[in-house]
């Protein structure tokens, strides 16, 4: 799995979008300039970790999701096809 920032910053311009938001409004609530946002939106810059959790929070999703364009529902559906292989395994030990 790569960071692909091209596609993050499309992320961020579609929840912004979606919400109805202008990016000097995302950029007012993220507490940053207006062009960085644009710069984020065009995958030519990135962003600090700081603000990262700040568009998670401002667009209620979750880091992996701007990060990697994974769903929560994608994590717990690994995270369970994990528990139902170990739990396989020990099954087969008794």
């Amino acid at each position: 799995m790569r960071f692909d920032q091209k596609a993050f910053g499309e992320r961020i311009q579609q929840l912004r979008v979606s919400r109805g938001m202008t990016q000097e409004t995302l950029a007012e609530r993220a507490s940053t300039e207006r062009s960085h946002i644009a710069k984020i939106e065009n995958g030519k810059r990135c962003c600090s970790i700081d603000l990262l959790i700040v568009f998670a929070s401002i667009f209620d999703v979750s880091t992996d999701y701007l990060l990697f364009g994974r769903s929560e529902n994608e994590v717990l559906k690994n995270d369970l096809t994990l528990a139902v292989g170990q739990l396989a395994a020990l099954v087969q030990k008794l």
